[in-house]
């Protein structure tokens, strides 16, 4: 089964950057109003090759049946199931899915519960990717790079968005875990590709449903960030992220460096597209095609689902662990070109966190 995956869930870029992120008066204005009913037109025609009314009365097949007001669509083809989160029509600067979006999902997710070996769950923002609460408070205390905010405010690591995102990443675990099915999350948005992954450091030691994938792939035709940038994120996503820590128990997060590339960097910033091909084991190969590589793909097998009985601890470290290769970062792969970002206006460098 051969996936291309493209960033066609959502209204972000049928409107413009940070949609839903902006003040309430702003959002209720006449003249908001007028964009956004002019982009969900078009969304619905182009995306969803229907009109507004059948979108919005959930008659499309693909519609995720409840009351939320968002436009998520689930589809299942054979055993792999699709869900695709609708992450702007019910965004505010305060959250980014109404409760009633996520208990629907999850109704979904357990009427298909049994029918699937692997979801692929479609946030056209990335919800493992760097914190830029520096540049936040940044901005903040200082006044500059106020272009930035609208963005910044986008992003699931956003002060106020964490606690959300905790409880979306608590929920696919749970769901993954108690369903024993691999959960896959698919992103884009942050013009450069990479991948992350999320685990449940306990329940990972038997199981790898406790293990979530997210792959970044964007976009196809935007223009790739200077070098500089790149090495940037690199300095600033090295971190492993400790999603929640109990007194028994740790979540975590971070990105990988990907097999394949010989930098050993996390970031990918040329066009590419990614591919997805299950094979017959119901195994996964996440492969980017990056402009300038185009002789060989960046690639990340994702290991279908497998649990390991409690006694039979000789096989954790090999059969399950080996999925997950976080490390910190000792920096002796980053060039010492990071100085170059100091002779870039900022006016550069700010258009590459958007």
């Amino acid at each position: 089964m051969d996936f291309s995956y493209f960033d066609l869930n959502s209204l972000d870029h049928d409107i413009f950057d940070g949609w839903g992120s902006y003040p309430e008066d702003l959002m209720q204005s006449e003249l908001y109003d007028a964009i956004g009913s002019i982009a969900e037109k078009y969304f619905c025609a182009f995306q969803l090759g229907s009109t507004v009314e059948e979108v919005r009365y959930k008659k499309l097949i693909s519609s995720m049946p409840g009351n939320s007001k968002g436009y998520s669509q689930m589809y299942k083809i054979d055993k792999t199931g699709i869900a695709c989160l609708d992450l702007r029509k019910e965004r505010t600067m305060k959250q980014v899915c109404t409760q009633e979006t996520y208990d629907d999902f999850v109704q979904w997710i357990h009427r298909n519960r049994g029918q699937m070996d692997h979801l692929l769950l479609v946030l056209s923002i990335p919800i493992v990717y760097n914190d830029f609460d520096v540049l936040e408070k940044a901005i903040a205390s200082t006044g500059l790079g106020e272009e930035l905010k609208d963005d910044l405010q986008d992003h699931w690591r956003t002060e106020d968005h964490r606690h959300e995102r905790l409880i979306l990443l608590k929920l696919l675990l749970k769901e993954a875990i108690e369903g024993k099915f691999r959960i896959t999350i698919l992103s884009g948005d942050v013009h450069i590709s990479c991948a992350g992954v999320i685990y449940d450091k306990n329940a990972s030691k038997t199981s790898n449903a406790a293990i979530i994938n997210s792959l970044i792939s964007s976009a196809v035709v935007n223009i790739p960030p200077p070098p500089a940038v790149i090495q940037i994120l690199e300095l600033t996503g090295s971190e492993i992220e400790i999603v929640e820590k109990t007194a028994d128990n740790e979540i975590k997060a971070g990105l990988y460096r990907l097999l394949g590339d010989k930098r050993q960097f996390r970031y990918f910033g040329g066009r590419n597209y990614l591919e997805l091909i299950q094979n017959c084991s119901g195994g996964t190969n996440a492969s980017w095609f990056v402009e300038g590589h185009e002789h060989e793909a960046f690639q990340l097998y994702i290991y279908p689902f497998k649990e390991i009985p409690t006694r039979d601890k000789t096989k954790i470290t090999e059969k399950i662990h080996r999925e997950i290769r976080l490390r910190t970062d000792d920096f002796k792969y980053i060039g010492n070109s990071i100085t170059s970002l100091l002779t870039l206006p900022f006016s550069t460098i700010s258009g590459w966190f958007s």
